[in-house]
């Protein structure tokens, strides 16, 4: 009998133990880096980072339970080849009451600090309800509606206009250019 509770008692406390481990793991693996936070912060003081609950219900429950569902707007990768995180994101900004996204990148420099490239900026509901990002892995890409195939070396950045059409945008000679692959 003694050995039968203390089998459920080892049970009981390796179950917690697990999932303690798996949410701290799950939330520091989602969680925003503070350098990033920090930049974008004092970059764009009028905006924040886009959320799920931004989103249309539609792609929020399309992406609900996805890796994109936890940060719609935010990825992390190296996307010029120099081995370190650089940072795609979606800004929800207020303009004197219009609402628009950003869609920028932060470079990271071989110093540690960032630069912000801005790649475009959306006004209009359509756009504010249905966009997120993603991550495009190195590999061969065809552009949509062509026999165009572009190789890929870095992780890239996939744009998604839910139900309508994706962009991947690719560090090449210095800049980030883009191919459009859906519609």
């Amino acid at each position: 009998m003694v050995r039968r509770i203390f089998l459920i008692i080892i049970t009981f406390v390796v179950s917690i133990q697990i999932i303690v481990y798996s949410s701290a793991n799950s939330t520091k693996q989602n969680a925003i880096p503070d350098i990033l936070a920090l930049q974008i912060k004092s970059s764009y003081p009028a905006c924040r980072l886009l959320q799920l609950s931004d989103s249309d219900k539609g792609l929020q429950e399309y992406l609900i339970g996805t890796p994109r569902g936890i940060n719609p707007g935010y990825i992390a990768a190296d996307f010029n080849g120099d081995t370190k995180e650089d940072y795609a994101v979606l800004l929800l900004c207020d303009d004197k009451n219009i609402p628009k996204i950003l869609f920028t990148v932060f470079m990271s420099s071989k110093n540690g600090s960032y630069s912000c490239i801005d790649i475009h900026t959306w006004t209009g509901t359509l756009y504010l309800k249905n966009l997120y990002l993603d991550i495009f892995t190195p590999g061969k890409i065809r552009e949509h509606d062509s026999r165009r195939v572009i190789p890929i070396k870095n992780h890239s950045v996939l744009l998604v206009l839910f139900e309508s059409a994706s962009q991947v945008y690719y560090w090449k000679d210095g800049k980030f250019n883009n191919i459009q692959i859906s519609d």
